[in-house]
C-alpha cells in the first residue's frame, strides 16, 4: 500500500524535480580513491622557481621586490657557483692550451694536411682538436655548464608566467618555430589545444554577434514600417564588434595569485598585465646591449711585443664581428616580443641580465683572463751590444 501511495505521489510532482531525483549523483563516496591527475612537466621544473617566490612574497616583500630577489638567488648565487666560476676555469685551460694549439695547426700546414680540406672540415677538426687537448685539463668543449643558466631562466620565466596567469611565456616563444616545423611535417600531431579561456571566449564572441544582428534586422523592419530611422538604429547598434579573443589574465589558473594584479610600480601597477610605457622591456633591452658592447674578446697569442692599441678603430674592429651582429638581432627580436609579455616577465628579465653582466664584471676583476704563454724573445738590445762589441 505504501508503495503505490508512494509512487502516487512522486508522479504529481514536476517534471524537473522528478528529473534531478533519477539523475546519477557525481559526487563520489569517501571510500572512492582520488581521480589521477596528468603530470605537467612544466609544474614540475617550475616547482622549485615558484618556492623561492612564494618563500619572499611570504616573508612580507612585494612582488615588484620578490621577483628582483628571487633573480638575485637563482642567477646571483647559485648561477655563480654552478655556472659562472666552473665556466671562466675552463676558459683559462683552453687559452693556456693555445700554444700546443697553435704548434699543431703549423705542423699540419707544414704537411699540407688543411690545404686538402674544406672550410668547414678545417673548423671540424680544430674543434676537435681544442677538445682532445683541453679535455684532460678539464677546457674541452663540450660541457653543461652553460646550459645551466639557460634552464633556470626557462624554470623561473615559467613560474612567473604560471603566478601572472598568462598563456604565452618565453617557453612558447622558444617552442613556436618547433611547432610550426612540427604542423608542417606531421599536420595531425600538432594539434592546437583550446583551453576553457578559448572557447569561453568565443561563446561571449558569438553571442555579441547574434545580438547585434537581432538588433539590425529589428532596426530594418521598424524602419520599414515608417517610423524614424534615428530612434530606430542608435550608434552602439552598428558599431562594429571586436572579437575580444581570450583573456590575457587567466584567473582560474591554479597557481594565479591576485596580488601581482596590484603589488606593481606606479608607472605599471598591474605585473600581469604589459607595461603599456615599455619601460621594463626599453631597460631590459638596453642592458643587454651594454653587455655584449662590454665583452671582451678573450685574449690571443701574441709572438712579439707588439703595443696594444687603442682608439676608435680599434673598438670597431673588436666589435664589428659575425657573431656580435647575430647577437644585437637576437637581442632586437627579443625586444618586440618582450614587449607582448606580462610586466614581470620584463621584470624578471631585467633583473636577471642585470646580475649576469655585473657577474661578469667582478669575474674580470677577481679571475682574470691571463694572457696565454708566449716564447721568448731576445731583447734587440743585447743583439745591439754584441754588434758594437764585435766593430771594436
Amino acid at each position: 500500500m505504501l508503495p503505490s501511495r508512494a509512487r502516487s505521489a512522486f508522479l504529481r510532482l514536476p517534471s524537473s524535480p522528478r528529473i534531478a531525483s533519477l539523475q546519477q549523483s557525481s559526487t563520489r563516496s569517501f571510500s572512492a580513491s582520488a581521480p589521477r591527475k596528468d603530470i605537467n612537466f612544466v609544474e614540475i621544473i617550475a616547482a622549485p622557481p615558484l618556492a623561492v617566490l612564494n618563500g619572499f612574497h611570504t616573508i612580507g616583500l612585494p612582488w615588484y621586490a620578490a621577483i628582483p630577489a628571487t633573480a638575485l638567488l637563482i642567477r646571483g648565487i647559485f648561477g655563480y657557483y654552478a655556472s659562472a666560476v666552473p665556466s671562466r676555469r675552463r676558459a683559462q685551460a683552453r687559452l693556456n692550451l693555445q700554444p700546443v694549439l697553435y704548434a699543431s695547426n703549423a705542423l699540419d700546414m707544414q704537411n699540407g694536411n688543411l690545404q686538402k680540406k674544406e672550410l668547414w672540415q678545417r673548423m671540424v677538426q680544430q674543434m676537435k682538436k681544442i677538445h682532445r687537448y683541453g679535455k684532460p685539463f678539464g677546457g674541452g668543449i663540450a660541457s653543461s655548464l652553460p646550459l645551466v643558466n639557460f634552464a633556470t631562466l626557462i624554470a623561473t620565466s615559467e613560474a612567473i608566467r604560471m603566478k601572472c596567469g598568462a598563456r604565452d611565456g618565453l617557453l612558447s616563444l622558444i617552442a613556436l618555430p618547433l611547432e610550426s616545423i612540427g604542423r608542417l611535417i606531421a599536420p595531425g600531431a600538432f594539434r592546437k589545444v583550446e583551453d576553457g579561456a578559448d572557447v569561453r571566449a568565443q561563446e561571449i564572441v558569438e553571442r555579441v554577434e547574434q545580438v547585434r544582428q537581432v538588433r539590425l534586422q529589428q532596426a530594418g523592419e521598424l524602419v520599414e514600417g515608417g517610423g524614424s530611422a534615428a530612434n530606430a538604429t542608435p550608434e552602439n547598434i552598428y558599431e562594429a564588434v571586436q572579437p575580444v579573443g581570450p583573456p590575457v589574465v587567466n584567473t582560474e589558473a591554479s597557481h594565479f595569485d591576485p596580488s601581482m594584479q596590484l603589488e606593481g610600480f606606479e608607472f605599471c601597477a598591474d605585473l600581469t598585465a604589459m607595461d603599456y610605457s615599455l619601460i621594463l622591456p626599453s631597460m631590459t633591452v638596453g642592458v643587454m646591449l651594454l653587455n655584449v658592447v662590454l665583452q671582451r674578446p678573450p685574449p690571443r697569442v701574441i709572438d712579439s711585443f707588439q703595443p696594444r692599441k687603442s682608439g676608435p678603430e680599434n673598438f670597431i674592429r673588436q666589435h664589428a664581428t659575425p657573431m656580435k651582429a647575430l647577437q644585437l638581432g637576437i637581442i632586437s627580436v627579443f625586444g618586440m616580443a618582450l614587449a607582448r609579455f606580462p610586466a614581470a616577465l620584463s621584470l624578471y628579465f631585467f633583473s636577471s641580465v642585470a646580475i649576469g653582466l655585473v657577474q661578469r664584471l667582478f669575474l674580470d676583476i677577481k679571475m682574470p683572463l691571463r694572457r696565454p704563454i708566449r716564447r721568448c724573445v731576445r731583447p734587440n738590445r743585447i743583439r745591439a751590444r754584441k754588434d758594437w762589441t764585435a766593430r771594436q
